[in-house]
């Protein structure tokens, strides 16, 4: 199977790279083939990120960063990916999902929509994460959406 007709799945890490075997392993089990983009925040645990990476049971890519950009990171991966693919999947490096999670994030795809699990608004004049409110319905404005 070629890279291009894998499901990108796009993750980053920093503080949690010993959950990262463990994430290429649920990924390897999903019924939609999928390959990892990994943009690793912390260098600090670059050897470690590159020793798992290279023992992938699935493709598997990482993006090494000097400073840490937080999770927006990830927008610069889906970039690099929308050429050669219509849909990125993201995941949180703390995710546990089961074998169909991927195929239902492709299934629930739209133009122009963003899709998840979970999502949650931030209150006005917010200023950090945690100054924020669950969005409780689906097709509910929201500001951030999570698997």
């Amino acid at each position: 199977m070629t890279e291009q007709h894998r499901v990108p799945v796009v993750m980053c890490t920093w503080n949690r790279v010993s959950r990262l075997p463990h994430t290429l392993e649920l990924l390897a089990e999903q019924d939609v083939p999928a390959s990892l983009f990994v943009w690793n925040n912390n260098r600090r645990e670059r050897e470690r990120v590159d020793e798992v990476i290279a023992a992938s049971p699935i493709p598997a890519h990482v993006v090494h960063c000097r400073r840490n950009i937080g999770s927006f990171a990830r927008f610069y991966v889906a970039r690099s990916l929308a050429e050669a693919h219509d849909a990125v999947v993201f995941i949180d490096d703390d995710l546990e999902f089961g074998p169909s999670m991927v195929g239902d994030q492709i299934a629930s795809f739209g133009p122009k929509t963003l899709t998840g699990w979970w999502a949650f608004r931030y209150r006005p004049g917010a200023r950090t994460y945690g100054e924020r409110d669950r969005v409780e319905t689906p097709l509910e404005p929201a500001d951030y959406v999570g698997v």
